[in-house]
């Protein structure tokens, strides 16, 4: 499922009426893409079903010239439910979950299939909802995992979720038998090239001639929000 990609430069996604809905949005499919950026309006139940994985990624760069992505986006008012193996964003990218409107949301992750560490490191995964319940398998493999919002008027907070609506998240719940995970996990993922066997690179970013260099490997980072959290 691709949603808004623009050209360089361009962010175009438009944040749904925060409204009451009773429409109810299924999607199930043996693996789901979802990419870019995207809003669900009149929608108060939206479930994704796979028994494969969850990616979730951005291909819109934010200039022509750089070798970064806007962050892909998932919003709507009403409440999310992804059923899958695994959840993840893609490698090097940045992608956010966000339920917030005018009644309390949920955003339930639940597992279904058999779950392995994906072929994606560096990415980060945001989530933010009244309500989180993390009951399935979610990875970001040496990248970061966020869930939940503290304080939804914190200035780095909303640079961080791309200026989204956002909710201060009441419950973030850890089900027994989840998995949140920045592990490799044992794994050898490909992540950047060198050129002259000394610089390191991670070019995300065919069009980029100019790539910044590695001094170390992506952070491993989870962060979880919320008024009450649960283990």
């Amino acid at each position: 499922i691709a949603g808004a990609g623009g050209g360089a430069g361009s962010k175009t996604l438009t944040s749904p009426p925060a409204a009451l809905a009773d429409g109810t949005l299924s999607i199930t499919a043996g693996f789901i893409d979802l990419e870019n950026q995207f809003s669900l309006a009149n929608f108060d139940q939206a479930s994704f079903t796979t028994t494969g994985d969850i990616r979730l990624s951005s291909t819109i760069t934010a200039t022509v010239t750089t070798n970064t992505f806007f962050p892909g986006e998932l919003y709507t008012p009403g409440n999310l439910t992804f059923t899958a193996a695994d959840l993840y964003p893609a490698s090097g990218e940045s992608f956010i979950l966000d339920a917030s409107g005018p009644q309390a949301t949920t955003i339930t992750f639940q597992s279904n299939g058999t779950s392995s560490v994906p072929l994606s490191a560096g990415g980060s995964l945001l989530v933010d909802a009244t309500n989180i319940i993390q009951a399935g398998t979610i990875r970001a493999p040496s990248g970061t995992i966020v869930l939940g919002v503290g304080d939804k008027t914190n200035s780095a907070t909303q640079t961080e979720f791309a200026s989204l609506p956002l909710t201060n998240a009441q419950s973030v719940t850890l089900a027994s038998g989840s998995t949140t995970s920045v592990s490799l996990d044992g794994s050898s993922i490909p992540y950047g090239s060198t050129t002259d066997g000394l610089d390191w690179q991670y070019n995300a970013v065919a069009t980029d001639t100019t790539p910044v260099d590695l001094s170390a490997p992506p952070a491993k980072v989870i962060n979880l929000n919320g008024a009450n959290v649960t283990l």
